[in-house]
Order: C-alpha cells, then structure tokens, then sequence
C-alpha cells in the first residue's frame, strides 16, 4: 500500500438516538439501555443520555471495516418490515428501505424529487405523497421543508 495513503484511515461512527415512542422527543435513557447490552464494549454514550454510539475500530481499507449492521445476526429486507410493522408512522425518500417499510403497510409520507411517485410510491392504504415536482415544479427534493412534512404527520 501507498505510504502517502496509508496515513488516511476509515472509522465508521453510528449514532443511534433515544426517544419516546409517543411523542418523538429524545429522552434520557442510555445508561439504562447500555446496561442490558451483552457486548458492552460495542457500544458506548455519549454526554448527552439519549444517545448512543457504535464503537468500530480504525481501519486501512474500506473491506476491512465492519458496519455495524453486518454484526447484528437479524438483517436484511424481512427484518426492515418486520420492524416497520412496530411504528405508527413512517417518513422516507424513494429508496430500498421505503419499499421495506411499504410492505408493512403501516402509514407513511414519502418524499420524492427527482424520480417518479407515480411509478415508485408504495401502493398502500394510508400513503402522502410529497413530490418536489408537483409541489415546487422541481426535482430538488430539497425543496420540501421540514414544516410540508410536519403538515402532514398523523
């Protein structure tokens, strides 16, 4: 390996943030859940106590680094929409893990820019559609703001 680039390391941090399922708002129960954790050494909080982080070790090549998805022995597309099953609603972009949350059929707001809702929106019972192109006439999602999705929560 180049020396110039082996001075450049990948180390994957994940945070997982703790909150109420009623309403939403973080609360401080890290400690709390960071005791039940089998492998303590994995997972860490940080200063605030509604979060907790995914300690990965440093590594050189990006084949070597471990997700912290891939050391969970539950995954994959089954696992997202048995989970999904749990929530009482649901906000996503067009991507893989929406269809997943989809199959759940549990209601959801799905933002799309620049590709089709039409085509690509879940066909499901209770769906809002939030379309960059109909909305704002551009396929910048970015143009849906945090208050057109607000609007539309359940």
């Amino acid at each position: 390996m180049n020396k110039e680039i082996k001075k450049f390391t990948i180390g994957i941090e994940e945070e997982y943030m703790v909150c109420n399922p009623q309403d939403g708002n973080l609360v401080d129960k890290a400690s709390f859940i960071m005791d039940s954790f089998k492998d303590s050494e994995r997972f860490s909080y940080e200063l605030i106590e509604s979060e907790i982080e995914a300690n990965t070790s440093v590594h050189y090549e990006i084949n070597d680094a471990i997700f912290p998805e891939e050391l969970s022995k539950f995954k994959g597309p089954a696992f997202v929409t048995a989970l999904s099953t749990r929530l009482k609603q649901a906000v996503s972009i067009d991507n893989g893990i929406m269809h997943m949350m989809g199959l759940s059929n549990i209601p959801m707001i799905v933002l799309f820019g620049p590709t089709s809702s039409d085509k690509f929106a879940p066909k499901i019972n209770e769906i809002k559609i939030l379309d960059s192109k109909i909305l704002y006439s551009s396929t910048d999602i970015n143009k849906i703001s945090v208050e057109d999705v607000i609007n539309n929560l359940n």
